[in-house]
């Protein structure tokens, strides 16, 4: 294997360092454009998008759930609630507070999305991550609430166990 092709397909702490100490505003610019070409593809590449979340996390680049918030705001369109929570599936696993305001948003678009089960699945992914971050109690308790509805309708909407499971294992 080439030590490119290597580098692209390894994330190692080295990365993490290097993209800690970048310019946070390069960062931003960066990724508000990822977002948009990311919204502009056939389909989502939600895998890439979890990796990014979970790279920007570890790399400790905050401040991008505003972001997120703003660019969803502008359109908040299937296709960018798609892109926005794939992101935020990988970025919000952590015990660090969540947007509540962003979070609303996502729960606020989610009847919007059950037109389309990928969408669906994806906005309710990452919402099955708040209960394990650092948000409120109110926030994590809302997140529980939306998501045992959803539960009671696992039948009608055709979710996936798996998913399922995840939500379950939210809701505890």
């Amino acid at each position: 294997m080439s030590e490119e092709i290597r580098r692209i397909l390894t994330f190692r702490p080295a990365d993490q360092a290097a993209l800690r100490q970048a310019d946070p505003n390069e960062v931003a610019a960066t990724f508000d454009e990822l977002l948009t070409e990311n919204a502009k593809e056939t389909y989502v590449d939600g895998d890439g998008l979890i990796s990014l979340g979970r790279k920007l996390r570890l790399a400790e680049q905050g401040a991008l759930e505003s972001r997120v918030e703003a660019w969803l705001k502008q359109q908040p369109t299937p296709k960018r609630i798609e892109v926005a929570t794939s992101f935020l599936t990988g970025y919000w696993r952590t015990k660090h507070p969540v947007s509540e305001s962003l979070t609303t948003l996502v729960i606020d678009r989610l009847s919007m999305c059950e037109a389309e089960k990928t969408l669906l699945a994806t906005a309710l992914l990452a919402l099955c991550q708040v209960p394990f971050t650092g948000a409120s109690e109110e926030l994590k308790a809302r997140a529980r609430e939306v998501l045992s509805a959803y539960i009671a309708r696992v039948d009608t909407l055709h979710l996936e166990p798996g998913l399922v499971e995840q939500m379950s294992d939210a809701v505890k």
